[in-house]
């Protein structure tokens, strides 16, 4: 974040950035704006929506003006509007400012949202940010998004009608902003960026440069007494009235204890004999990015004479962390070897001299850019060493980084970069080929942030790239399922004969924390092969691939042929009888015993046939909508399910319902009986929906035992392990493993395309699915020992 000189972050939001009510923060930012712009006092409303940190302590800048009045006729035009210009100079402070003005609150009354952003940011990093946002605008877990485009047209999804401002701070590049392109009608983009070549053609700049002297010389004198006001004049100029050097030199001054106009002429003198010891004079060009930047570091070099021996090393190890990024303060502290009050409070000084920003109830340290630049630069020829430092001090006792605690964040984000930059690259490998790292990382942080972890070697290590690639293709599942894991690796990877992967396919295999169906074969898409739309998991039409149904006994094959039935000889493929009598094509079919076959077509009816005659024994009617699927409970009880919503027991041998089931809001699908084909134990059925819902029956009478819910698409396929396992697939892309007893699930195996077809095989054990896309997949059921 640009600025931090500006406010002060030991005032921030609540925990969840949405003021449900009036918090500190909301009376100093609105006593701080209405001391510097008395007629753009907020008026004390409890709720407003607003992301944005407030800028306490802001000093009024005409730019301010201008930016309001842009943003209120953006509100209108919705064109994007920028803050453009360098580092330092107050960007992310007047964004803030605005966003805290009740002229802009009124024009977007539904709220303000805000993302920081910053420079190198790559993909996973703008996802991470639009993930945020949607998080903090729905107070709910976001879902997993294959792509940052995905998450911004979710994003658009839920802006849609409202009257939104959304800022994008510290846009490094035009990838920063492409996410948030087609936001709806109602919400307007303020962007803030050091180069205006970022920007959207029809985005309106704002250029910000150095403040007017009477606002610098207002910066340079906060909280000093009221006096020397042309020598204060000339030191603003000196320093190009530029905030971030007029901040840091206030720091400065303040240090000498100033209560008296004799102790501020001190002061003054003082620092300006320091300024001309570094070589700090006007001459400065402001707009040569390296003189800037040789302006700061020779202020910051006047700061460190502040400091002690000891704490100026500390400061100067701060470089080991990225610029602009909040750093939990017990992993400073880590590095520092102090303890939690030594390392606040030094912390806290460090933040009084304006060179780093503190956000005590966060428990967070930020560098600035310009003075992170410094930092690396004292330290450059010690980075990889410093980087093995912080690596020791923050390794968990185990030894294993597996155990990281699942709330230190940072090194979760940060570990991987971490290894590579102390010169651990072999410990990089080996920890990214971990199964047990990879599934705690998943359970800290997200799968995006683990893939950006491969990223960092993409193209020079092989079998890491198969590894990332089998995330990347599983980024949808693992998103909101760390279980996924071991079940998506195998199924894109165990077909890989790589000696380096081996150990972690053999941890995937070994998998046993849970329940889970294991796939016996890489039948999932792999790495490197073309992914087409369906691959991908678009839903499919009901009658998408449907096929004619078919039952086969021995020798025997009994298919549909339209509202017709054939009975095939399978060793020569001759067709031994042709059974007519349906008016509709067939939809259903089931065997009955070895002699009989039992039909359901879209004529509504069912047919009961004999198949050595190729007679119609019997009409089934009742039903109101076509038949969709058929089980038989014994030689004279059958099930059928229609899409009607119902399902009905059948006397075989009057024709006549026995029961009917109803519950189900859409058509059956598919129906399955628990306790198998046994008279004296077949006492329950498990039907299947288009409303996305299994129910568990009592078929002797009829009532409902309970509702298994958790698909989002229509129930496809069933496939029963035994009277307390049972899986099912839907349109979702999704197969699940259900507890009958308990009508939960034990475990969700997303595929790479919605399955059509289940079989499960004698064992009990295995259940074969056939998808889509044409994929046959092998599962095995694990469950914990």
């Amino acid at each position: 974040m640009d600025d931090l000189y500006m406010y002060s972050r030991q005032d921030s939001l609540t925990p969840t950035g949405y003021n449900a009510m009036e918090t500190r923060q909301d009376v100093r930012v609105r006593r701080s704006i209405s001391e510097t712009s008395p007629e753009a006092a907020l008026p004390p409303e409890p709720i407003y929506r607003c992301m944005a940190p407030g800028p306490v302590g802001f000093i009024r800048r005409g730019e301010l003006d201008r930016l309001i009045e842009a943003l209120r006729t953006g509100a209108v035009s919705e064109a994007p509007i920028a803050l453009v210009g360098p580092e330092g100079f107050g960007k992310t402070a007047l964004a803030q400012a605005a966003c805290w003005d009740s002229r802009v609150r009124s024009a977007f009354p539904d709220g303000i949202l805000w993302a920081s952003l910053g420079e190198g940011l790559e993909a996973y990093g703008r996802l991470a940010r639009l993930r945020e946002i949607i998080r903090w605008w729905t107070r709910a877990e976001p879902p997993a998004f294959a792509s940052e485009a995905a998450a911004g047209a979710h994003l658009s999804l839920l802006l849609a009608g409202r009257r939104v401002l959304l800022v994008i701070d510290g846009a490094a590049s035009a990838m920063d902003l492409t996410s948030f392109e087609g936001l709806p009608a109602g919400v307007t983009l303020l962007a803030t960026a050091r180069d205006g070549a970022v920007l959207p053609e029809d985005a309106t700049p704002i250029a910000i440069g150095p403040m007017a002297t009477p606002e610098a010389v207002e910066l340079l004198r906060a909280n000093l007494p009221r006096a020397f006001e042309g020598t204060f004049q000339a030191l603003a100029r000196r320093l190009g009235n530029w905030p971030l050097l007029l901040a840091i030199v206030n720091r400065q001054i303040r240090e000498w204890d100033v209560k008296d106009r004799s102790a501020l002429e001190s002061a003054l003198r003082e620092v300006v004999r320091a300024l001309d010891i570094v070589g700090l004079d006007a001459g400065f060009d402001r707009e040569d990015p390296l003189a800037r930047r040789s302006a700061v570091w020779r202020a910051v070099a006047i700061a460190l004479r502040s400091l002690a021996s000891s704490d100026r090393d500390r400061l100067l190890d701060l470089a080991v962390f990225p610029a602009e990024e909040d750093i939990p303060l017990a992993v400073v502290r880590n590095l520092w070897g102090l303890g939690a009050v030594e390392a606040r409070k030094l912390g806290k000084r460090l933040r009084d001299l304006s060179l780093v920003s503190l956000d005590p109830w966060a428990g967070t340290l930020r560098l600035h850019a310009v003075v992170g630049g410094f930092l690396l630069g004292r330290r450059r020829g010690e980075l990889s060493l410093l980087h093995g430092r912080l690596l020791d001090t923050c390794r968990p006792a185990s030894g294993r980084w597996a155990d990281l605690p699942a709330g230190e964040t940072y090194l979760w984000r940060r570990l991987a970069g971490h290894l590579l930059a102390a010169g651990r690259s072999e410990e990089f490998r080996e920890t990214l080929l971990d199964l047990s790292f990879l599934r705690a990382k998943l359970e800290a942080t997200d799968v995006h942030s683990l893939i950006a972890d491969f990223g960092l070697s993409t193209g020079k290590d092989g079998d890491l790239s198969l590894v990332r690639e089998a995330l990347r293709l599983s980024a949808g599942a693992l998103g909101g399922d760390p279980a996924q894991l071991a079940p998506q690796l195998l199924g894109r990877l165990l077909d890989r004969r790589e000696r380096a992967l081996q150990p972690l396919l053999n941890a995937a295999r070994g998998w046993r924390e849970t329940a889970w169906l294991k796939p016996q074969t890489a039948s999932f898409i792999r790495p490197g092969a073309a992914v087409s739309d369906e691959d991908a998991g678009a839903e499919a039409p009901a009658t998408r691939r449907s096929k004619a149904p078919m039952a086969v006994y021995g020798f025997l094959a009994i298919s549909a042929d339209g509202p017709a039935l054939r009975v095939w000889d399978l060793e020569t493929s001759e067709t031994l009888n042709r059974l007519e009598g349906h008016t509709a094509g067939v939809t259903a079919l089931a065997l009955v015993g070895t002699r009989h076959a039992l039909s359901g077509a879209r004529d509504k009816t069912l047919r009961l046939w004999d198949l050595s005659t190729g007679r119609a024994l019997r009409t089934f009617e009742g039903h109101k909508d076509w038949i969709s699927a058929l089980a038989v409970v014994d030689t004279n009880r059958a099930l059928s399910g229609a899409s009607d919503g119902t399902v009905r027991l059948w006397d075989l041998e009057t024709g006549e319902t026995v029961r009917t089931f109803e519950g189900h809001r859409h058509g059956i699908t598919a129906l399955a009986l628990p306790d198998g084909h046994r008279v004296l134990t077949a006492h329950r059925v498990l039907s299947a929906s288009q409303d996305g819902t299994l129910r568990l029956w009592n078929l002797e009478t009829g009532k409902s035992i309970r509702t298994l819910t958790g698909h989002t698409g229509w129930i496809t396929a069933l496939a029963i392990l035994s009277p307390h396992r049972a899986v099912s697939a839907a349109l979702d892309g999704t197969l699940r493993l259900w507890d009958l007893d308990r009508g939960e699930p034990l475990a969700i195996l997303h595929l790479d395309a919605p399955v059509r077809t289940l079989t499960a095989g004698p064992d009990g054990r295995t259940v074969s699915a056939a998808d889509d896309s044409g994929r046959m997949h092998l599962l095995e059921l694990i469950e914990p020992e």
